[in-house]
């Protein structure tokens, strides 16, 4: 092959363990690749890290790829995906039929339905019980903008502020506070906490609002730390069931549909995780469009390779992004921030607990508000 000849390479990039071989991969064969340009010159938006798919451009010289740019295949914006589509194929989950749409996208036109989405719900932290406290007062108080029945929050962890650690009988080292150090009984006691505030300080919302819990890096969940994050067990919030009508336990990721909207929603440092692999340093832009750009293109909230990420593979679509949702919540522990791409919002709340701030969802108009509640 002409070592002068240019190539586009669709690949998969990789890194041999324990050295700083580079490779372009498929599931048939690879080549090694050699990086020939300009650290943030040449190469697009993105975090290049082991398992990524690639756009490479460069030349085949010596039996190795000689890369002078790279990039990610660009994400696909929804309405180009959905026309490409047959009208039959429901991708998200729990679709309504074909006959249903129609009606629907009316209903929405009227809806009264808001979603409020809390972060970083963690009672030990000071402050978090009596920011939930006023947010809800302050909703509570406006039922004619707010009616309770058209009213759903989303709570997600971590509701503990250390990291669960998982032993033979799920009773490891957590302090619940009484000197016990009962992983479980710390978990179970910050729950209460929050859903006590829910009920003495809003009885209308717990009465007919909807309430849906997702599990955080730090709480306990069945499968430990593997992806996705299985809800709650449902004997955990037998005590909450009794004081909150509507609770929905959900995983993390969790898929969010409202009619025909479609929200995705996932409470992990996915930036973090992503930036520990990576094998070229990220351009210098903001932190969020890096990682808006690095999971819309690549399809995945988190396409590292299993060995980065233990992910449960018959579940493993619930973290893919095709076709784009009506909204993507990124939920991370860094300050919040909104990012548009490909005509996708994607948002990230920020810490509830840390600085009150908190997103608000409006599915009849698709609109989205990111709000604080002060100190």
């Amino acid at each position: 092959m002409p070592g002068d000849l240019v190539m586009t390479v669709l690949a998969r990039l990789s890194r041999d363990p324990g050295t700083e071989d580079h490779w372009l991969e498929d599931d048939t064969t690879r080549i090694k690749v050699a990086f020939e340009f300009d650290i943030g010159e040449c190469y697009t938006s993105g975090i290049f890290f082991d398992g990524v798919i690639v756009v490479a451009i460069g030349r085949w010289q010596a039996d190795v790829f000689r890369c002078t740019g790279m990039g990610m295949p660009p994400a696909e914006a929804r309405a180009h995906s959905l026309a490409a589509l047959p009208t039959y194929v429901d991708f998200f989950g729990l679709g309504p039929p074909q006959n249903q749409l129609a009606p629907m996208k009316e209903r929405e036109k009227n809806s009264l339905h808001t979603v409020f989405m809390l972060t970083g719900v963690c009672p030990a932290r000071a402050g978090t019980l009596n920011r939930l406290g006023t947010l809800l007062t302050k909703v509570a108080s406006q039922p004619d903008v707010y009616p309770p029945w058209g009213l759903t929050f989303v709570l997600a962890g971590s509701f503990m502020d250390k990291a669960f650690e998982y032993g033979d009988t799920m009773t490891c080292t957590q302090d619940a506070g009484d000197g016990v150090g009962d992983n479980h009984a710390a978990f179970q006691r910050y729950i209460n906490q929050v859903v006590d505030r829910i009920a003495h300080t809003a009885p209308a919302l717990a009465e007919q609002a909807s309430f849906v819990f997702i599990p955080g890096p730090n709480d306990p969940a069945v499968g430990g730390n593997m992806y996705p994050r299985l809800p709650f067990p449902a004997g955990w919030f037998e005590g909450a069931a009794a004081k909150l009508k509507n609770v929905e336990l959900a995983s993390n990721p969790c898929r969010l549909r409202y009619l025909t909207r479609e929200i995705v929603f996932f409470r992990e440092d996915v930036s973090a995780k992503l930036l520990a692999h990576s094998l070229v340093p990220p351009l210098k832009e903001p932190g969020h469009v890096t990682l808006v750009k690095t999971v819309a293109d690549q399809a995945h909230l988190l396409p590292l390779p299993p060995r980065f990420a233990s992910v449960c593979a018959p579940l493993e679509p619930i973290l893919r992004l095709y076709p784009l949702p009506d909204l993507v919540v990124l939920a991370d522990r860094d300050a919040s921030w909104t990012q548009v791409y490909k005509d996708c919002p994607f948002v990230n709340p920020g810490s509830f607990s840390r600085s009150g701030t908190f997103l608000i969802y409006e599915p009849s108009t698709g609109g989205y508000d990111l709000q604080m509640v002060p100190v």
